[in-house]
């Protein structure tokens, strides 16, 4: 059986969560070192896939602009 991949969501609040953790340590005088490789690799395979994610979907956006007709250069123009 295979596993379910995290979502976009779950793998931002990774982001966010390590983020966190990263800022609360910057106080401190001595910095978790040895936790340090593991978060940066968490963050790196969430970031990626967060990244993935954005790209299919502005690619799927720009598809569908261009089967509707809406250019780049009509975005944000109000129809009269």
């Amino acid at each position: 059986m295979s596993k379910k991949l995290p979502s976009f969501n779950e793998n931002y609040k990774t982001l966010r969560d390590i983020a966190s953790d990263l800022r609360e340590q910057s106080g401190n005088e001595v910095p978790d070192i040895d936790n340090l490789l593991p978060m940066v690799e968490k963050a790196t395979k969430a970031y990626k896939a967060c990244k993935t994610r954005l790209d299919a979907v502005e690619s799927a956006l720009a598809e569908l602009n261009e089967q509707a007709g809406v250019g780049s250069d009509d975005a944000g123009k109000d129809d009269l």
